[in-house]
């Protein structure tokens, strides 16, 4: 990659406005749509001023998946069962199993994760070691109890398992922990798939927010399995705006970061705990890495969200991205403009 951009703006409509203005300026210099890419941190506050703008100026996008299964508690369940059975030490798996059972509310958690921080504990032994005496009381050694008879049914999965071979003993744990309605929903996300499919790629299926990810992995799979493959795949001219945790394993010559604040990222549900203010740095890396000529990163003083316009704070990570934040009003200039497309060409 040879190019980074670091803007600051006044308010969030103003970087989002001045998104859409690069974006189309970098078409009409003839730019594929579908190498550029915005991702975002938070679709909840970032993504409707953004597709607002881009609509206005007739710009064909590809938005994040809107809300299903996965997105639930019953979901969020199952990517933590199969995050945990390709990464045992996957801290955040660990983390969405216990925070997704239903009955447990972010206290109970929030509380669990200070005693571990406070006592100078690992917080993936107490779900795969002997709890210490003395930290947790016993409703909290209760829950965290029940997730570690949880890992002990999956402690044999492994990410080349089939979906075949497993689906029976992940239908029943969520039958026993949330009911029958969400194992209809389960059994029919699933339904496409061939019972051949690996937990690994069923884990990547699911969390790619993107249409033609979703659709290169189905082909991978068919072409492991000597299928013939009949999908169909979308010849529109789209940009991608995804998800910092949808993007893993794609790239575009030009991705735009926006909302670098530390309301969005790490965030204020993630701000208090080391082990989440790691997994947002984490994504943020990934995110940068997904731009192969050009990077544009930029945050707001002011954004309007949920009714009311908040004062914003620069994340803490933009003091470790080596770069020079700019205030801006407008989009990329002709300058920016020609040095991005001729990096893109140089590809």
């Amino acid at each position: 990659m040879e190019l980074f951009i670091y803007g600051i703006f006044k308010r969030g409509n103003q970087e989002s406005r001045a998104i859409a203005q690069s974006i189309s300026s970098l078409i009409n210099r003839g730019i594929d749509p579908k190498q550029i890419m915005i991702l975002l941190a938070n679709s909840k506050i970032q993504l409707q001023p953004i597709t607002s703008e881009l609509d206005g100026l007739n710009i064909l996008y590809e938005s994040p998946r809107e809300e299903s299964f996965f997105d639930k508690k019953a979901g969020r369940f199952v990517i933590g069962l199969l995050r945990l059975a390709c990464h045992t030490d996957d801290y955040f798996a660990y983390r969405l199993i216990l925070g997704s059972r239903p009955n447990i509310g972010p206290t109970s958690c929030n509380n669990i994760a200070e005693l571990v921080e406070t006592n100078n504990l690992n917080y993936q032994d107490i779900f795969r070691n002997p709890i210490p005496n003395g930290v947790f009381s016993t409703r909290l050694i209760n829950i965290i109890n029940d997730v570690r008879n949880i890992c002990n049914l999956i402690s044999s999965w492994q990410p080349d398992n089939l979906l075949s071979c497993r689906v029976a003993e992940i239908t029943q744990i969520i039958q026993n922990i949330f009911g029958q309605v969400e194992v209809q929903e389960w059994q029919n996300k699933i339904a496409q798939l061939p019972q051949a499919t690996t937990l690994k790629e069923l884990l990547d299926y699911i969390l790619t927010d993107n249409s033609e990810q979703r659709e290169n992995i189905l082909k991978d799979i068919y072409s492991r399995l000597q299928i013939p493959y009949t999908g169909q795949q979308g010849n529109d001219q789209k940009i991608q705006i995804m998800t910092m945790h949808g993007a893993k394993g794609l790239s575009a010559r030009i991705v735009f970061i926006p909302g670098l604040e530390q309301q969005i990222l790490p965030g204020l549900k993630r701000i208090h705990y080391q082990g989440l203010i790691f997994e947002a740095a984490r994504m943020l890396y990934v995110s940068i890495t997904r731009a192969r000529a050009s990077c544009i990163i930029s945050f707001a003083d002011n954004r309007y969200y949920f009714g009311k316009n908040y004062r914003q704070t620069p994340s803490d990570f933009t003091s470790f991205l080596n770069g020079v934040f700019s205030n801006r009003t407008q989009g990329l200039t002709d300058n920016e403009l020609d040095e991005i497309v001729q990096d893109c060409a140089n590809l």
